[in-house]
């Protein structure tokens, strides 16, 4: 009896020391070789809103990376060539044609956002097409965005506290609904209003305004100042990046028109919260459409 139990005792001895060293054995091991095992991990999947050829990388494998930070540049002679094209186009124009087609584009694109609620994130000269007189056949539809009503509400709400009721307050209320400041924010109202007018500054007073190139490289310079004390508390939510388009778009191509029209003016024709008389020809010739689309007649396009 003696024999079997000591055997017992050394094989319960050896299986504990095999059971507790296991790990530590082959997981020490220099190889290691499994049929059954995976990776957990996050992935961050980038991409650019536009598609072309990767010119350079400007960050390695596994390199860490900051907000804002250039990752990769695109070879951009396609869009050059398109805007080369578009700028001979317009080259014999008179300023007069030049303002036309950038009140119509104007219109375009906010009446779009107002009332439909839509916005086509493409706004570059390569996807237009002018043909004088103010018309203009738009182009490339392959980046739009629909917003909800409940979307819609805060940004109406921050354009008529600020520009038509002058109320900072209100103002930083509906930037903090819309999710572009954080609530309680340690900065001052006025911080904010400075901050955020640069891109509301052609339609907060009435009266004509030229677009220049110069207005839009400040509006650029504004949304990627990271230096500003706002820069820690301001966001840009989702449902809200494509508009940064108006800024970083719109603006430059009617900076290259050299745009000069009353904007508030044609804003407040658009505006669904004020919805003024037409301030130009062109808005009168929309309102006339308008109101007989509306009634259900048989009106010809707009424009004819």
């Amino acid at each position: 009896m003696i024999v079997p139990v000591v055997t017992l005792v050394v094989a319960g001895a050896l299986l504990f020391t095999i059971k507790g060293c296991w790990t530590t054995w082959e997981g020490g091991g220099a190889e290691q070789h499994t049929d059954d095992a995976y990776v957990r991990a996050d992935l961050t999947p980038l991409s650019t809103r536009i598609s072309g050829t990767v010119r350079k990388m400007e960050v390695s494998d596994y390199q860490p990376v900051t907000a804002g930070q250039l990752l990769v540049q695109l070879e951009d002679d396609d869009y050059a060539a398109m805007l080369a094209e578009a700028k001979a186009g317009l080259a014999g124009w008179s300023q007069a044609e030049r303002d036309l087609a950038a009140e119509t584009i104007y219109r375009f694109v906010f009446r779009s956002l107002y009332e439909a609620h839509a916005f086509n994130g493409d706004p570059h000269p390569g996807n237009y097409l002018f043909h004088g007189g103010g018309r203009v056949t738009f182009l490339d539809f392959g980046l739009v965005k629909h917003f909800t009503a409940e979307e819609m509400r805060p940004l109406a709400a921050m354009v008529k506290h600020l520009c038509v009721d002058s109320d900072p307050e209100g103002f930083r209320r509906a930037m903090v609904q819309a999710g572009f400041l954080i609530p309680d924010a340690p900065v001052s109202t006025p911080l904010v209003v400075e901050h955020m007018a640069v891109f509301y500054d052609t339609v907060r007073e009435r009266g004509p305004r030229t677009m220049t190139g110069e207005y839009a490289s400040a509006v650029t310079r504004k949304f990627f100042d990271f230096r500003s004390p706002l820069a820690a508390y301001a966001r840009i939510p989702r449902s809200y990046v494509i508009l940064q388009r108006i800024n970083l778009g719109l603006f430059a191509l009617l900076g290259d028109l050299h745009a000069t029209a009353d904007w508030r003016g044609i804003a407040e024709e658009i505006w669904p919260f004020f919805q003024g008389p037409p301030c130009t020809p062109m808005g009168a010739a929309e309102a006339a459409w308008r109101s007989r689309r509306t009634a259900g007649t048989n009106a010809a396009p707009f424009g004819q």
